[in-house]
């Protein structure tokens, strides 16, 4: 099962880290702008596995996850619910493309939600 390493709440964004069980590190970036979920040894660089277009998006995806997934994987200090829905996701995949999917899933069935039925 992949473990947190670490998370960080501060004026400028939230952050966490996320260990996979092979080692691989997952970035989980939150800030005004929207949420960035990266596959990277070196932080911000790396491959994006998701990202979202805005802050409006990233909560309510964040409200899909925290419906996904019941147990709460989270520390105490981690009290921001849109770092703490995808932190709780990322922690309940075992490999990147478990994370893609279930991330970028969640957005596109939110958007299918929301659209306006044509006819």
């Amino acid at each position: 099962m992949a473990t947190l390493f670490s998370f960080n709440v501060g004026d400028r964004g939230m952050a966490s880290v996320v260990r996979m069980d092979n080692g691989d590190p997952v970035h989980i970036s939150v800030r005004g702008s929207g949420v960035i979920v990266r596959h990277s040894r070196l932080g911000f660089f790396g491959a994006k596995l998701y990202e979202s277009t805005s802050y409006d998006d990233a909560a309510s995806t964040a409200k899909d996850l925290h419906g996904l997934y019941c147990s709460q994987l989270t520390p105490p200090g981690m009290n921001e619910p849109v770092l703490m829905a995808f932190t709780k996701a990322v922690l309940h995949c075992s490999t990147l493309a478990e994370i893609m999917d279930i991330l970028n899933t969640t957005d596109e069935e939110t958007a299918l939600e929301i659209s306006p039925a044509t006819g």
